[in-house]
């Protein structure tokens, strides 16, 4: 990578995961994982950046998406590979060559996602000199050597599209969803629509957009996910006219064409007059459809999970977050064959009542999550995190860090340990 900083693979910091409160044993199909952190964190490339996205593939090359913040590409969205599993990267590509300032920010960074036959794709919100945006999306054919010309998903004025998520099913469709602004009467105040769009098939064009759903949660990224089958899943805020704030989930089985009521997640609504800023995000784990999201809806920053049953509800909500104060942002993840969550939050074991935020990773079982761990960060505040497995047990957690004025995208590996 630039710089040629590496890193310090030895010695490792040993954590194990264990269970949360009650004590409970795990299932006998899930032992508890032991993850040995390396000891110190360090920035992914040398360029001052934001919004990290990492895709691992079977090969072992590490492509690294990131905001650069400023310097050559300034605001605009790269592309870093790395064939040494993370020591260093090569230097970057720019995924939009012809410029478009990059809009990004922790609800709404940009997307980095790998389809089949080695295509990548990666959205993201642009700006014209006139503060007009667009969701945009492109794809690279040749491994990350170049990207077609960008693609114009949906555009808006000031302000909008802002919060969206993307995705690429089994079968190679593209599809995104973004909130949009009512344009017929009949929302409630100051909520928005819920808007997706899919490609007709592989690489082709994107048919039209379709509501999902109305009366959403204004500022709240979406999370959209394909599972095993190429069936569409989306999860959201709702709202109603009490300001009662839930998670709801539709799921489409003909490409995006239609999709069906809005299915509720059992938990106490969290009533709140105004925008959380805090998406949920998903997974598919052993063919099973799992989310997470932020609530305070018990009095107190926490998160929760929920998976889905056979018959298509959902369990209620569980407790993820453990004693870890000001939880958010958590992101879902597999690795070797396992299910973890990665979220920001302060150290509760830390003295006085607001050390700084650090990032935490607990893995989910069949009984349940386990004991949140702390994974080594830098000096700065730490916050959205994301996770790829790199596989042969092993992971990369990414984030974006801030001291000052300055940010910066920091990587951290671990290798993953079943006694």
């Amino acid at each position: 990578m630039p710089g040629k900083q590496p890193f310090s693979p030895f010695p490792y910091l040993a954590v194990l995961i264990g269970m949360l409160g009650c004590g409970a044993p795990s299932p006998p199909d899930q032992v508890a994982t032991s993850l040995e952190f390396e000891n110190t964190a360090r920035p992914a490339t040398a360029s001052p950046a934001r919004d990290p996205r990492v895709i691992v593939r079977a090969s072992g090359m590490i492509a690294l998406a990131q905001v650069e913040t400023d310097g050559k590409f300034a605001d605009e969205l790269v592309i870093y590979s790395s064939h040494s599993g993370g020591d260093f990267f090569d230097e970057p590509v720019r995924v939009d060559p012809d410029g478009g300032k990059v809009v990004a920010h922790g609800e709404g960074s940009p997307i980095f996602l790998q389809g089949p036959h080695s295509q990548f794709h990666v959205t993201w919100v642009a700006s014209d000199q006139n503060g007009q945006r667009a969701l945009m999306t492109s794809r690279s054919k040749d491994f990350l050597r170049s990207f077609d010309a960008p693609i114009t998903v949906a555009s808006g004025g000031r302000g909008e599209p802002a919060f969206f998520d993307a995705a690429v099913a089994p079968d190679g469709r593209f599809a995104a969803s973004w909130l949009a602004r009512p344009t017929q009467a009949g929302n409630l105040p100051g909520t928005s629509n819920l808007i997706a769009r899919v490609s007709q098939e592989p690489g082709k064009e994107l048919k039209a957009p379709v509501t999902v759903a109305t009366d959403v949660c204004p500022c709240c990224s979406p999370a959209l996910i394909a599972d095993d089958d190429s069936n569409l899943h989306v999860a959201w805020r709702t709202t109603d006219a009490q300001n009662v704030r839930s998670m709801a989930i539709a799921t489409s089985t003909d490409h995006g064409d239609t999709w069906s009521e809005a299915i509720p997640i059992p938990e106490l609504g969290w009533k709140i007059k105004g925008c959380p800023h805090s998406g949920p995000t998903m997974a598919v784990h052993d063919g099973i459809l799992h989310v997470a999201w932020y609530s305070e809806a018990h009095g107190s920053p926490r998160l929760y999970w929920s998976r889905q049953e056979s018959d298509g509800t959902f369990q209620p909500a569980m407790e993820l977050s453990g004693d870890v104060v000001d939880a958010n942002h958590p992101f879902l993840g597999t690795a070797d064959g396992r299910l973890f969550a990665t979220f920001q939050g302060r150290s509760p074991d830390a003295s006085g009542s607001w050390p700084i935020t650090g990032i935490y990773i607990s893995e989910i079982t069949g009984s349940g999550a386990l004991t949140p761990v702390e994974v080594p960060t830098g000096s700065g505040s730490a916050s959205y995190p994301q996770m790829s497995s790199l596989g042969a047990s092993r992971m990369l957690v990414a984030w974006t860090e801030q001291e000052g004025d300055a940010r910066r995208a920091m990587v951290a590996r671990a290798r993953i340990q079943v006694p």
